[in-house]
C-alpha cells in the first residue's frame, strides 16, 4: 500500500513516529523523517535504510517555520512528491494539573 510512497514523520526520533518509520520502511515507502535529537534520528534512518528505504533526516524542530522548510525542500528534492504528512511531533508533561506553577508551559505541549 505505501511502496513508493513518500511520507513526510515529523517526531521521528523516538516513541511512535520512530515506530512509524520503521513500519513504513517496510512497506517500502520513501520516508523524510524530523526530529529533534540528531542522534537518535540518524539511528531511526539507518534502521530505516537497513530495511531498503530511501530515507532523508532532517534535524530540527516543528516549531521553527525554516526546520520545517528544510525538511519539505529535502523531501521534494530526493523524492520528487510527498505522499503523505504524519505530523505526530510532540512533547508530554508528567504532573498533575493542580501542580502547574507556570501555566505558559501548555503551549509547548
Amino acid at each position: 500500500m505505501f511502496d513508493g510512497k513518500t511520507i513526510v514523520i515529523t517526531g521521528a526520533s523516538s516513541g511512535l513516529g520512530a515506530a512509524l518509520a520503521s513500519v513504513m520502511a517496510g512497506e517500502g515507502a520513501h520516508l523524510a523523517l524530523m526530529g529533534r535529537d540528531a542522534r537518535k534520528l540518524g539511528s531511526v534512518a539507518e534502521n530505516c535504510r537497513s530495511s531498503g528505504a530511501g530515507v532523508v533526516e532532517v534535524a530540527g524542530n516543528v516549531v521553527d517555520s525554516g526546520d520545517c522548510e528544510r525538511l519539505l525542500a529535502a523531501a521534494l528534492e530526493e523524492f520528487g512528491t510527498i505522499d503523505y504528512l504524519v505530523l505526530n511531533a510532540g512533547v508530554s508533561m508528567w504532573s498533575r494539573f493542580e501542580d502547574v506553577e507556570d501555566p505558559e508551559i501548555f503551549s509547548k505541549i
